[in-house]
């Protein structure tokens, strides 16, 4: 939900600011998505440490 919001934030200040300040818009708009991208990365990575660790659980409770 916060991503959304930064999201329609950032769209909001390309709107305004269409003179020499875009481009410094555009820099903080590109700076978020890596970051947004990082964050979707790290999150699946854990996810996917998560089920492994549950499956590792699961074999040793077998065992």
């Amino acid at each position: 939900m916060l991503m959304v919001k930064v999201t329609r934030w950032l769209q909001t200040l390309l709107i305004h600011f269409r003179g020499r300040y875009r481009k410094v818009v555009k820099v903080f708009a590109c700076c978020y998505c890596m970051l947004r991208l990082l964050v979707q990365i790290q999150t699946e990575t854990c996810e996917i440490l998560m089920r492994s660790l549950g499956f590792l659980l699961e074999l040793q409770s077998l065992c």
